[in-house]
């Protein structure tokens, strides 16, 4: 179980933190005199990627939540019977 907590946690730590990194990447091509900004974006990305996967793992569950994220409530019905 701890190596599928560990693939969700991650799975929740890449998006904010794939996104920031992809926006800093765009800030230091347009100049390379953001550097510092791009590093400040990239590491607010990766804090808040590390607090969104805590905050879902202490609240919900990691499994539970993308039981429900990517359940089929269409299908259902047809489980029931």
């Amino acid at each position: 179980m701890f190596l599928i907590d560990a693939i969700f946690w991650i799975w929740i730590f890449i998006v904010p933190a794939g996104i920031c990194a992809f926006g800093g990447f765009l800030l230091h091509n347009a100049s390379h005199h953001y550097l510092p900004f791009s590093i400040l974006i990239t590491l607010a990305g990766a804090v808040a990627g590390f607090f969104l996967a805590e905050y879902i793992r202490k609240k919900y569950g990691l499994a539970d939540f993308f039981g429900k994220l990517l359940s089929t409530p269409e299908l259902d019905h047809e489980r029931d019977k």
